[in-house]
């Protein structure tokens, strides 16, 4: 059994539960990966969490794949950086106060993951998105690249995804200001339709 988790501007997960005789030990010295939807998700860990039954021979093993541009995201710390008159970057300050529009945001980010990731993975503005020319306080502390990604909706009020380039699906290109994707399936009660149940939480008092 598979599951996908695609959350909005969050992480992306696959998880599983691979079922084996008991006797077998899976090989897990060697990366495990999966393709979905054309991006590649890896599973970091060598020994998964796993679990024998007491009344049968089976054995089964928990599975969890991550998405590999967001795990890379996950790996490195979001700092600031002088540039040589050559163009060589040089990291600076990884605790410190920035004030930065959307654009500038997206350049100082553009810094960074060239820096980590050469052209694996890049970020591009939507050049139809208009935002506001005053800067906005950004204050990194020892901060993750995906920890200051996650921030950016929240400062900026802009949503933004990561996915694999269209020209080349071993590189991944993180999207900010254009539309969400709209899903073309159709989601119905029942189990065949894949919709369970409809609940409704009401987050404010005002509503």
């Amino acid at each position: 059994r598979w599951e996908v988790n695609l959350a909005d501007m969050d992480t992306k997960t696959i998880t599983a539960t691979l079922k084996f005789d008991g006797d077998t030990t899976p090989d897990f010295s060697y990366d495990w990966e999966v393709e979905y939807n054309g991006e590649k998700y890896i599973m970091p860990l060598r020994k998964p969490q796993g679990s024998i039954e007491d009344n049968s021979r089976m054995a089964s093993v928990d599975l969890t794949f991550e998405h590999w541009g967001i795990y890379q995201l996950k790996r490195y710390f979001f700092c600031t950086f002088t540039e040589s008159e050559t163009g060589i970057l040089t990291p600076d300050k990884y605790d410190a106060s920035v004030s930065l529009t959307l654009g500038d945001f997206i350049d100082y980010c553009a810094k960074c993951l060239k820096y980590y990731y050469g052209d694996s993975i890049t970020i591009e503005l939507n050049p139809e998105w208009a935002y506001k020319k005053e800067p906005t306080n950004i204050t990194i502390q020892n901060s993750r690249i995906w920890e200051v990604l996650t921030q950016l909706y929240e400062l900026y009020g802009v949503k933004w995804s990561i996915g694999a380039s269209s020209a080349n699906s071993d590189k991944y290109v993180i999207r900010v200001g254009y539309p969400t994707e709209e899903l073309d399936h159709i989601f119905e009660y029942g189990f065949e339709g894949g919709l369970l149940k409809l609940e409704r939480q009401v987050q404010s008092e005002d509503i």
